[in-house]
């Protein structure tokens, strides 16, 4: 038997929410343990919060925000990264407003949810944790693609929370199909191509004029506090048995001989007790309506495609 020190043990198996070894019972790598090879997930302004709404404030400088290129289809790679469902996404949408400063490009999407039947979101309202959570990040245009640490609006991440619906709906359909993508998503590593529109994966702008804002951090290591969020009240309907089905979306590891298969759950990042530079939390209500018309959608038809090339 090999001991190893804590630190190189951590290191085996860095960004986990579990122990992901069953093997190795001293593996303890999920959040409360990232510090221990990633510093700032210690620090004072770490995110994920509970918002509190009574400490909450409206801020006029928060506006709408625009939306470019979301409405564009685009052959977008999905990915099983071990962690979550990950969507690669082309720099050419955008977003501005929302009392941003400048133009901050799309760079992926990701979820986090609980298992069946159980909450899995990140933030918390109130102390309510919502069904699932969807970040949608973004990177400032100005910024040094080498160096994603220049100040604190480096990253700008929109969140949006899901709710059960008896109505069908809230993301893509190939992604909700018990069998559409499975096979080709099932294990660590893989990645499936799908005709998509940004804008199929989150309401519609018209509906984004209620939004809580604060000042944090990547929810996962290295926890760097460079993340503007934003965290919209209006939520994504799923079915219950569209839920059932994400939750067995995802492997990331495999012990078939010991333990048979692994699902993917519960990957969600408790808030933090104490955001000690935000004492109340400061989240701001817009509570603004949209002066310019909705943007018009259309329809495109989805295949599965074997070039993961953006077109």
């Amino acid at each position: 038997m090999v001991f190893l020190p804590p630190k190189k043990i951590y290191s085996l198996f860095p960004y986990a929410y579990v122990v992901q070894n069953v093997l190795c019972f001293i593996c303890f790598t999920g959040p409360r343990n990232w510090k221990h090879i990633y510093s700032e997930c210690d620090g004072l302004q770490q995110s994920p919060v509970n918002i509190k709404t009574k400490n909450t404030t409206y801020n006029s400088l928060l506006r709408p925000f625009q939306f470019k290129g979301y409405n564009v289809t685009h052959t977008l790679p999905i990915t099983n990264n071990g962690h979550s469902v990950q969507v690669d996404l082309p720099t050419q949408a955008h977003i501005s407003g929302g009392g941003l400063s400048g133009v901050y490009k799309a760079k992926q999407l990701h979820f986090h949810w609980g298992s069946a039947g159980v909450a899995g979101s990140e933030h918390t309202v109130d102390g309510e944790r919502y069904l699932m959570e969807l970040h949608v990040v973004h990177r400032r245009n100005a910024m040094n693609e080498e160096n994603i640490s220049i100040s604190n609006e480096d990253l700008a991440v929109l969140g949006f929370f899901f709710e059960v619906s008896h109505k069908l709906g809230g993301l893509p359909y190939e992604l909700l199909q018990p069998y559409s993508i499975k096979e080709q998503f099932f294990s660590l590593g893989d990645t499936t191509c799908l005709n998509l529109t940004l804008q199929e994966f989150i309401p519609e702008p018209k509906d984004l004029a209620l939004y809580y804002r604060y000042q944090g951090s990547l929810t996962t290591p290295p926890c760097s506090e460079i993340v503007t969020w934003t965290l919209f009240t209006k939520t994504i309907k799923l079915s219950r048995r569209q839920v059932i089905h994400i939750s067995y979306l995802v492997v990331p590891y495999k012990c078939s001989f010991f333990c048979g298969t692994l699902y993917l759950k519960n990957h969600y990042k408790l808030g933090v007790a104490v955001h000690r530079q935000a004492e109340p939390y400061q989240c701001l209500l817009i509570d603004w309506a949209c002066t310019e018309p909705p943007l018009s959608f259309t329809s495109h038809r989805r295949v599965i495609s074997e070039s993961c090339t953006f077109t």
